[in-house]
């Protein structure tokens, strides 16, 4: 494998480990608790995470997908 494919695999996989721990939940609090008051920021907001997310995961592909197709430019030889 050449180090571009490399480096695009080891990339792809720390987002997908990031996507993960963001979107998984973490620890389930034992015994549970009530609900706690919070600003309304944090109530607005609650609700889209998944959203957000997703909405950056397209936007990581489309930055992606650009640097894909640009590539490298090599300049050709003399034509024989």
């Amino acid at each position: 494998m050449n180090p571009k494919g490399l480096a695009g695999v080891l990339l792809g996989l720390a987002f997908l480990a990031l996507f993960l721990a963001l979107v998984l939940p973490g620890t389930v609090p034992w015994p549970a608790t009530g609900p706690a008051i919070t600003d309304l920021g944090t109530v607005k907001w609650e609700g889209r995470t998944l959203e957000v997310l997703i909405q950056g995961f397209i936007l990581f592909s489309g930055v992606v997908a650009i640097l894909l197709l640009l590539g490298t430019r090599r300049t050709r030889g003399p034509a024989p």
